[in-house]
C-alpha cells in the first residue's frame, strides 16, 4: 500500500493503466475533463473483444449530468467501456487487471485530477497485489453494479415509462429513433422482468402546436394562443401559411410517445400476468433474444409448448415465431387473406412441419401436391384424383338433369310412371351413401345404368338412349359412368397410410356434387376417428365453397349440404376424437359463422374487405380492434397470429 498526493494521483492512474492487460474498473460520482481523456486515450489503444472497461456514475440528479457531460459518455464507449448508472455512489476508486487499485477522495474531473496548486487538494492509496484488499474492492464493484444497487446504460435502453401506469397498458418516452409499432420491449418490476409489446406510437413536436381540442396545455407545446392567432381567419391566408412555417422552422426536437401493452413476466418455470403496475421512470429496453425465444416457445398458459412448430420470424428480426401443434390443431385453426396476401404458401409449410397426425387436404383446385411433394418427398404425400363425375346427393338434382335432356316428365310430375321412376332414382341416391357410410359391402351402380333402367311407359324405349348420349355429349361420358370408381375412391381413403392425403377436387365441374364428395369424405373421416381415435387433421380450402354461412355459388347452406354439415359436427365435436380442423379461407365472412367461431387459433395475412374485417373482429373478441387496424397493412408473406396456439398476438413473416 503506498499514499498519494494530489500530484501523484492522475500520474499513478496513467501508469497503471497503461499495464493493463485484462480489465480497468472505474467509480466515481463525476467524470469530466482532458485529464481523464488521456486515460481514455490509452484505454482505446487497448480496446479488444477480451478487454473489459467498466465505468460507475453517479445520476442522483439532473445536475450530476451536467458535471459528466454528453462528451465524456461519448468518449468512454468509444473505448469500448460499458457504463453503469447509480443514484447513490460516492465512491471514487479505480481496479486494474484485479490486481492494482487506486482508492481516494477525487473524482475524475480536472479539478479532482489536477496537481495540487491548480485543483483540489485530494489525497489517495495505491494498493497492489497480492493484497486481499485488492480482490475485496472487486467484489465491492460488481455489488455496486447489481440491478438493486445501479442499472447500465445498454446500447438497447430505448426509453423510459411516464405517467400514468397501467397494469396492462403504459407509455414510454422513447430516447432512440429506431422503435416501431410492433417491436418488442423489456423492463424490470417488483414482480420480475416484464416483456411488452409496443401498440402504437405518436410524434409530438415540442415547438409546433399541440392538439387545441384536447383540453389540456402543457409547457412543453406551442400555446393555444399561438395557435388560435395563426389559424384566425381574421389574418391573411398567406400570413397564415407564412406563420406556420414560421412555426415549423423554428421548433424544437420531437418527441415520441410509445403505447405499450404488458404480456407477461417472465418467470422460472413459466411465464405470468403482470398483476400491479409498472412503476413511472422504469428504464425500458429493447427485448433481447433470449426472452423473446422463451416467449415465443411459449403457450397460453405460459409453459412450454408442447408441439412447437414454426412459422416464420418476427417481423425485422430474426428470432423464429412457433405455434402449439398441439393446441391450434387439435382445439382447431383458421388461416384468413386475400388473394396473394401468401396464405395457401403458408399453409403448405405448415402442413409439411406438422407431426404426430395424419393431414387430409381437401383441394378444389389441385394446389397442394407438387409443392408437398417437393418438401416431404412423393412417398409421404398421396393425391386421389377424382374425374368429372356426377355423384347424386338428392333425386331432385337427377330430375333436372333429366329434364336438361329434355324429358320434364319422365320423373317429375303425379303419373304413376314419373312417381315410379322417382322412386328408382331415390332409392339409387341411397345406394351411393349407403356404400360409403354403410358397414355392409356394396356395390355402386354407374348412373347410366340407372337412366337405361328408368320406365318409359308408353314412351318409345330409344328415348333413354337419347338422354344418356346427351349427358355425354354435355358433359363427357365418364360424367354418367364414374360413380362406381368416385365412391370407391371415398371408402378408401381414409385407410391410406400416407402421411398427408390430397383430395384433388379441380376435375369435378359440378359444384353440388365437389360438396357432396367432400361431405361424404368428411363424414367418413369423422367416423373412423370415432372408432379409432387416431390422430388426424382436416384442411378445408377454399372453405367458403363447402361450408357457407348462405347459399355460396351452387352450394346450400341448409341441411342437404352434407359437407357443412359434416364440417359443423367436427368443429364441435372432433376434439373429443383426435380429429382437428384448419379452416381456410379469403372470405371469412362467406363461411358458416358456428364453424369459424370454433376456430381457436387464427393465422390472418392482409384483409381488405368490411364484411371480413367485421366477421374477424368477432371472432377475435377483446384483442380484436388492435389486430384489426394491421390486417389492412400487412404486406405479404406476413401475418398475425393469435389464440390458443400462441402466447399472444405475433405478428410474422412466413418462412
Amino acid at each position: 500500500m503506498r499514499f498519494l498526493t494530489s500530484d501523484e494521483i492522475h500520474g499513478k492512474l496513467k501508469e497503471a493503466i497503461s499495464q493493463a492487460q485484462k480489465s480497468v474498473l472505474v467509480a466515481s460520482a463525476w467524470i469530466k475533463g482532458g485529464l481523464f481523456d488521456e486515460i481514455l486515450d490509452i484505454l482505446k489503444e487497448k480496446r479488444s473483444e477480451g478487454f473489459r472497461f467498466e465505468v460507475i456514475l453517479r445520476a442522483s440528479e439532473f445536475s450530476d449530468l451536467q458535471i459528466t457531460d454528453e462528451e465524456v459518455i461519448k468518449n468512454i464507449r468509444c473505448a469500448g467501456g460499458r457504463i453503469y448508472i447509480c443514484k447513490r455512489l460516492h465512491a471514487k476508486f479505480l481496479l486494474v487487471d484485479g490486481r492494482s487499485a487506486v482508492v481516494g477522495s477525487s473524482n475524475f474531473t480536472n479539478s479532482g485530477l489536477s496537481e495540487m496548486a491548480s485543483g483540489n487538494i485530494e489525497a489517495a492509496v495505491y494498493y497492489e497485489s497480492p493484497e486481499e484488499e485488492v480482490r475485496r474492492l472487486e467484489q465491492y464493484f460488481r455489488q455496486i453494479i447489481k440491478e438493486d444497487h445501479s442499472e447500465e446504460l445498454k446500447e438497447d435502453l430505448i426509453g423510459f415509462v411516464i405517467n400514468p401506469a397501467r397494469i396492462q397498458e403504459f407509455e414510454i418516452a422513447l430516447l432512440e429513433q429506431d422503435v416501431y409499432s410492433e417491436d418488442y420491449v423489456e423492463l424490470g418490476s417488483n414482480e420480475g422482468r416484464v416483456l411488452a409489446r409496443i401498440l402504437d406510437i405518436q410524434s409530438y413536436d415540442m415547438g409546433f402546436f399541440a392538439n387545441p381540442f384536447k383540453g389540456s396545455n402543457f409547457d412543453i407545446f406551442a400555446p393555444i394562443q399561438d395557435f388560435k392567432t395563426v389559424f384566425s381567419d381574421k389574418n391573411d391566408k398567406d400570413w397564415r401559411k407564412a406563420a406556420s412555417f414560421a412555426y415549423k422552422n423554428g421548433n424544437g426536437k420531437t418527441v415520441r410517445i410509445a403505447r405499450a401493452k404488458a404480456l407477461c413476466v417472465i418467470r422460472e418455470k413459466a411465464l405470468e400476468s403482470l398483476r400491479a403496475p409498472i412503476e413511472v421512470g422504469s428504464a425500458v429496453y429493447k427485448a433481447s433474444d433470449t426472452a423473446l425465444e422463451r416467449l415465443l416457445k411459449s403457450n397460453i398458459s405460459g409453459e412450454r409448448m408442447r408441439c412447437p412448430v414454426k412459422v416464420g420470424k418476427l417481423l425485422n428480426k430474426s428470432v423464429e415465431v412457433f405455434v402449439d401443434a398441439d393446441q391450434a390443431l387439435t382445439k382447431h385453426t383458421i388461416i384468413v387473406g386475400s388473394t396473394g396476401s401468401g396464405k395457401s404458401y403458408f399453409t403448405k409449410l405448415f402442413l409439411s412441419r406438422v407431426a404426430e397426425r395424419q393431414v387430409f387436404v381437401f383441394d378444389p383446385h389441385g394446389e397442394y401436391y407438387e409443392e408437398l411433394a417437393k418438401r416431404l418427398g412423393v412417398g409421404a404425400v398421396r393425391e386421389l384424383c377424382f374425374e368429372d363425375v356426377f355423384l347424386p346427393n338428392d333425386q331432385k338434382s337427377i330430375v333436372s338433369l333429366i329434364k336438361e335432356a329434355g324429358y320434364p316428365n319422365l320423373a317429375s310430375g303425379n303419373s304413376n310412371n314419373a312417381k315410379e321412376n322417382d322412386s328408382i332414382l331415390s332409392k339409387y341416391v341411397s345406394e351411393i351413401r349407403q356404400a360409403v357410410l354403410g358397414d355392409a359391402i356394396s356395390e355402386v351402380r354407374q348412373l347410366e345404368d340407372v337412366l337405361r333402367g328408368l320406365k318409359f311407359g308408353e314412351m318409345n324405349e330409344s328415348n333413354k338412349s337419347n338422354i344418356v348420349n346427351y349427358i355425354k355429349t354435355a358433359y363427357g361420358e365418364h360424367y354418367i359412368k364414374g360413380q362406381k370408381e368416385t365412391v370407391e375412391n371415398i371408402k378408401n381413403a381414409v385407410g391410406l397410410k400416407s402421411k398427408i392425403v390430397v383430395i384433388n377436387l379441380k376435375k369435378i365441374s359440378s359444384a353440388e356434387t365437389r360438396v357432396y364428395v367432400a361431405g361424404l369424405l368428411m363424414k367418413k373421416l369423422f367416423m373412423a376417428c370415432k372408432k379409432d381415435g387416431k390422430p388426424r387433421l382436416l384442411v378445408l380450402e377454399e372453405s367458403h365453397n363447402f361450408a357457407p354461412e348462405r347459399g355460396y355459388g351452387d352450394a346450400s347452406s341448409g341441411e342437404d349440404n352434407l359437407a357443412l354439415v359434416s364440417a359443423r359436427a367436427i368443429a364441435s365435436e372432433g376434439r373429443k376424437f383426435n380429429l382437428g380442423m384448419v379452416v381456410i379461407t379469403q372470405r371469412p365472412a362467406q363461411v358458416s359463422k358456428y364453424v369459424i367461431s370454433q376456430m381457436n387459433t387464427q393465422v390472418m395475412f392482409r384483409t381488405f374487405n368490411k364484411n371480413d374485417l367485421d366477421t374477424l373482429a368477432t371472432l377475435l373478441e377483446y384483442a380484436g380492434e388492435e389486430i384489426i387496424r394491421l390486417l389492412t397493412a400487412l404486406d405479404t408473406g406476413s401475418a398475425v397470429i393469435t389464440g390458443v396456439g400462441v402466447r399472444m398476438p405475433t405478428v410474422f413473416r412466413v418462412e
